[in-house]
């Protein structure tokens, strides 16, 4: 690689949610800086010990026990670290899950900062833990950049002109934990959460049947493979819907629809930043995974919710959902933070003293410090792994073929190939928003969001 500077992107997956977050840095790094990139699996520790990268960014550090070990051998190897908040709706009542994760010695690691989302995040984070003031900085939600950035692909729909989207919940995860769950929540709460898959079911093949001119796009929630969300049990006898699975991000599913329903999801918000109408079939505030529901209609009528679908193709809008404009606009400031496409040049504008730093000669990690049980370790792993991959019809190595299952070097660089003429343009069309960010971002963040502390 040269002298060029290289930065070492560790992460779980070339698809979903930790890329969406990752590429547009990997951009910035490669297309504005001039660095070096690597991308490589977390689990793979042979192409990590091969490489002597200046810094490393991770997504998360504290979701899976994989990233706390990770941080500790980078902690340990005195490479900078920097990291993100993937999960960046923070609740107040679960704020020690959302700051520490699997990181039970409540440590920081050697990072030197962490994004979060947004103001609100911060505020919460910071009044339960107050030594976290300098560590955590509001960046907005990287994630989110695609909106703004990706000229959206639409999925095939046929004969279909009319489309209509839905996105499965967690069903399927909680009936799994069913024993884990009553313990914590009660056996009348699980029966109540449980019962609500059989009344989305009714709802979705009532409006399926009154519409046979839609198409009706079902999303699998990403905890649901292999197996087929509840709520969609006998909705495959109707010749108007759709399945869509693992492999088909949400951005294109939402993209596609012109409604975006659910039951309690997160992707209400995703809607919005696509200009597309949301209809959550929940109405217990006590059932609300946040307060992004409020921002949607909430209805469990299906006669009312079948008025609705007939509103938006007589009319183009839905009433109901334009009178809550204001409080949505709102709630994405609270939750994201931005929603201009910038955030990753923000999170970057924390990285530039560091960057400058290492040009300059003034940082030089000394490489990896990892003990030899250590390495045999990875090695043995990285080569099951790998075995696991190849041979996919060998059942005893089914437990070891999820984590290269989902990383595909390949189909990363052919991603970056593809969306990079996205990056261009909207790098051209915001030169100067971009530069001014970059410069400027990490000196009056404080002051622009009215944090005095």
């Amino acid at each position: 690689m040269g002298n060029r500077r290289t930065v070492l992107f560790v992460e779980w997956s070339t698809r979903g949610r930790d890329f969406e977050i990752t590429l547009p840095l990997v951009y910035f790094f490669e297309r504005y800086l001039g660095w070096e990139t690597a991308f490589v699996s977390i689990f793979n520790l042979p192409k990590l010990l091969t490489l002597n990268p200046d810094m490393v960014i991770m997504s998360n550090t504290t979701g899976a026990i994989e990233n706390v070990r990770m941080s500790r051998i980078i902690e340990k190897s005195s490479i900078p670290l920097f990291s993100h908040v993937s999960e960046g709706m923070f609740r107040e009542n679960e704020i020690e899950e959302f700051v520490w994760g699997l990181n039970k010695e409540e440590k920081r690691f050697s990072e030197v900062s962490s994004g979060v989302w947004s103001k609100k995040s911060f505020n919460m984070a910071v009044k339960a833990f107050p030594e976290l003031d300098d560590f955590y900085h509001v960046t907005g939600a990287v994630g989110f950049d695609k909106y703004s950035i990706y000229s959206h692909e639409k999925l095939d729909t046929g004969k279909y002109a009319k489309v209509i989207g839905y996105a499965a919940f967690d069903f399927n995860n909680i009936r799994s934990k069913k024993d884990d769950f009553i313990r914590t929540r009660g056996e009348g709460f699980y029966k109540k959460i449980m019962d609500k898959a059989h009344e989305i079911n009714e709802i979705l093949r009532f409006v399926i049947q009154k519409n046979p001119d839609v198409l009706f796009l079902l999303k699998s929630h990403p905890g649901d493979h292999p197996h087929e969300p509840i709520e969609f049990k006998g909705l495959s006898e109707f010749d108007n819907i759709k399945y869509i699975g693992k492999d088909v991000g949400i951005v294109p599913s939402i993209s596609t629809s012109d409604i975006w329903l659910n039951y309690n999801s997160t992707t209400n918000l995703e809607g919005w930043l696509l200009n597309k109408p949301t209809i959550s079939f929940n109405t217990e505030e006590a059932l609300f995974s946040s307060d992004i529901l409020h921002g949607s209609i909430t209805e469990t009528d299906k006669f009312k919710i079948q008025g609705y679908i007939e509103e938006f193709y007589r009319e183009g809008k839905i009433d109901d959902f334009d009178t809550k404009d204001k409080l949505r606009q709102e709630l994405v400031s609270d939750y994201i933070g931005f929603a201009d496409g910038m955030n990753h040049v923000r999170f970057m504008s924390f990285l530039k003293k560091h960057i400058n730093m290492i040009n300059e000669g003034q940082s030089k990690p000394s490489g990896w410090n990892i003990s030899m049980k250590m390495k045999l370790r990875g090695y043995f792993r990285h080569g099951l792994l790998s075995l696991a991959k190849k041979y996919e019809n060998v059942s005893c190595l089914e437990r070891w073929r999820f984590p290269y299952s989902i990383f595909d070097a390949k189909d990363f660089e052919n991603k970056k190939e593809l969306l990079y003429r996205d990056f261009d343009r909207f790098y051209v069309e915001n030169e100067e928003q971009i530069k001014e960010l970059y410069e400027g971002w990490n000196d009056v963040w404080k002051d622009e969001l009215g944090i005095h502390r």
